[in-house]
């Protein structure tokens, strides 16, 4: 079941082979080499690329509002308790560095960066130095990682910790149970949508370890489940009711929502696959040949069937659910361009086909690499789709804004203010707001923009704009518009 060696990329009969100077030297030169590709594509303009999510303030505001006010929300919304690890990062962070959008967007770049590095590694674990530095090359400029790193999401955090699990999975070390136990706990706590990888680790160790170890295996990882469990606990003592009703919203009520069309094309399968085939049609391209390969040929390495493994599994689960956006399955682009690489080295050599597989993975690396930065590039600079207008509005905000004063608008545009903000969910009363309403929240300005308007779900923002006496429009940054509130008369 060995293939003939083919330059670097050769199958290999074990896992944990002694590799050769030289291509130790070559990985740290791609690993290095990715380091600085993916620095570069995820902090230049980070202010303005991309433009400011609503989801970003969602994650971005608790942490801010503890950092500023001592409080997890001066409002009613809750979403820290869905990811306890990722606030307690971004918490920290505000507090060395001030919170923003933009501060909160460097802590991905750096966890995308490092999610190569981790990918690298993980090829070199398995035994293939050159494919995991050509996955992780191929990781650094990937177009949909590269914006899901320059984003405040929780995907980024997510694919570090599960690329750092898979790398423990495949160890031999004294600490490797309870590496596992440690990783697969932080990612729950981050993403209880990681538990997949408990399934493809499992099949790996009763394949790989038999009964015995595979059973050692699922205890440790029950006991990384737990720990991450009881903090949800002691978090869900502490605030039953707003901890039960955003978990409630996460498991049921979204759910709903995207099956009754409420959410509209949001989340769908439909609206995923349009996605990256038009940001990462490269990886899709490889991905089908590389498939089709394994299916030809009927063979495959125990490293590349444990990444496929893990691929297959995470892309199942991310697909059976009623609400799965694309940015679900990111987590999944480091080891599904692992695969692609592995089994591009694993191919038993044919004819004249001997050095195929090294210079087909090449010629992929360059066609991804020239697409993901041009369609970049063309699409935020040449289409002008930069967005400098909420960092214009931040800055008038802490300018213009007495202490004190409240402001209420999307939490994407006032997450990067010092003022008491109130976001967009933060106001549970439905239809239009009268001055009464914010003058009893303590509203003295209203931002609006056209994509954060009333919705079947949320009339929050619904305010008369035409009305000068109640709402007097004192600033406008393009399409966001600031209203300084009257009280006098309901």
């Amino acid at each position: 079941m060995q293939s003939a060696a083919r330059g670097h990329l050769q199958a290999v009969p074990k896992w944990g082979i002694a590799l050769p100077r030289p291509v130790v030297s070559l990985f740290a030169v791609a690993l290095c080499t990715s380091v600085a590709m993916g620095l570069a594509v995820r902090l230049v303009d980070i202010a303005s690329v991309p433009p400011w999510h609503s989801d970003e303030g969602l994650w971005a505001m608790p942490p801010r509002d503890f950092v500023l006010f001592s409080r997890w929300t001066l409002g009613s919304y809750y979403h820290h308790y869905l990811s306890p690890l990722f606030t307690g990062l971004l918490t920290l962070e505000f507090w060395v560095l001030g919170p923003g959008i933009v501060q909160a967007r460097i802590l991905n770049a750096f966890a995308g960066v490092l999610t190569a590095i981790g990918v690298g590694l993980l090829g070199r674990r398995l035994g293939s130095p050159t494919a995991g530095a050509l996955a992780a090359l191929a990781l650094a400029v990937d177009g949909p990682s590269i914006i899901t790193s320059r984003s405040v999401l929780l995907e980024s955090l997510q694919g570090l910790l599960l690329v750092g699990l898979a790398c423990q999975a495949v160890g031999t070390g004294r600490w490797r149970r309870p590496g596992l136990a440690l990783l697969i706990g932080l990612a729950a706590l981050t993403k209880l949508l990681s538990l997949y990888a408990v399934a493809p680790i499992t099949l790996y160790s009763l394949w790989k370890r038999g009964w015995r170890g595979a059973l050692l295996d699922g205890l440790w990882l029950s006991a990384g489940v737990l720990l991450a469990g009881s903090v949800f606990g002691v978090i869900a003592l502490a605030d039953w009711d707003n901890f039960g009703s955003v978990w409630r919203w996460e498991f049921t009520t979204r759910t709903m929502g995207r099956a009754m069309g409420m959410l509209g094309s949001e989340g769908s399968l439909r609206d995923t696959a349009i996605y990256f085939l038009t940001r990462s049609p490269v990886l899709l391209l490889a991905l089908l040949c590389a498939s089709i390969l394994a299916l030809i040929r009927r063979w495959l390495t125990n490293a590349a069937s444990f990444v496929g493994l893990w691929v297959v599994v995470g892309a199942a689960v991310m697909t059976v659910q009623g609400y799965s956006p694309q940015r679900y399955y990111v987590p999944l682009i480091p080891l599904t361009w692992l695969l692609v690489f592995l089994v591009l080295r694993d191919a038993p050599p044919r004819g004249a086909l001997t050095d195929w597989g090294p210079r087909l993975a090449c010629v992929l690396l360059l066609v991804h690499t020239l697409f993901s930065l041009t369609s970049l590039f063309g699409y935020y600079y040449v289409l002008e789709r930069r967005d400098e207008s909420p960092a214009a509005l931040a800055q008038w905000v802490d300018q213009n804004v007495r202490p004190g004063e409240r402001v209420l608008g999307p939490f994407n545009l006032v997450v990067s203010t010092r003022a008491q903000a109130l976001g967009l969910e933060s106001v549970s009363k439905r239809g239009p707001l009268t001055p009464a309403d914010l003058d009893a929240l303590g509203v003295a300005y209203v931002i609006v923009r056209h994509d954060t308007g009333p919705d079947p779900l949320s009339s929050n923002l619904k305010i008369e704009e035409d009305n000068q006496d109640r709402y007097r429009l004192v600033a406008q940054f393009r399409d966001i518009r600031v209203y300084r509130i009257s009280h006098s008369q309901d």
